[in-house]
């Protein structure tokens, strides 16, 4: 069998996966429960991993399934120049640990938190605002204790009175460290 990589070549596959973000995100603010797309190590142009330059610890990229509104703007550009992968590289996307990278991508799911901040400086000097993810934490799951047998065969057999299942919240962590 073999397997061939996801090319994004056409108008129709790119308008695709700009659909998929969904509404664009205009505001800062916090958003629940936003799909986490793929996430990167290694830098595609080097080879090399992504290292932090004030620690020297790797970090990941996390690209979310989620776009800014003026992200949206860009890749509307970059569609109308028939350059479909960098419209479809517009989504919000943020750095983190491996660690929480992982956790992130088997989660599947972030709330984060967006806010105006400057962006990098261009050749003049001069920066904008723009939206960025400041903050993004794993979904929260609810984790059910298991059931005894011993309680469960007395509640079908009418022997014990009926409960409400214990349910125990994970901790959150925190992306930014």
């Amino acid at each position: 069998m073999t397997t061939e990589k996801f090319v994004v070549d056409t108008q129709e596959k790119a308008v695709s996966i700009l659909m998929s973000y969904g509404e664009p995100i205009a505001d800062a603010g916090a958003y629940k429960n936003v799909k986490v797309g793929n996430i990167s190590k290694i830098n595609g142009k080097t080879g090399e991993p992504f290292v932090w330059e004030n620690s020297g610890e790797p970090y990941a990229i996390v690209n979310l399934r989620v776009i800014s509104i003026d992200g949206y703007k860009q890749a509307i550009t970059h569609m109308k120049d028939d350059e479909f992968v960098e419209a479809t590289n517009q989504a919000l996307s943020f750095n983190a640990s491996h660690e929480m990278a992982d956790r992130l991508l088997a989660i599947g799911r972030a709330n984060i938190v967006v806010d105006l901040v400057d962006s990098q400086a261009d050749d003049d000097g001069n920066t904008e605002e723009v939206l960025r993810v400041v903050d993004a934490r794993p979904v929260v799951m609810e984790k059910v204790k298991k059931a005894n047998l011993d309680s469960l065969m007395a509640l079908i057999n009418g022997t014990e009175e009926e409960s409400e299942p214990e349910t125990k919240k994970l901790e959150e962590e925190p992306i930014k460290e």
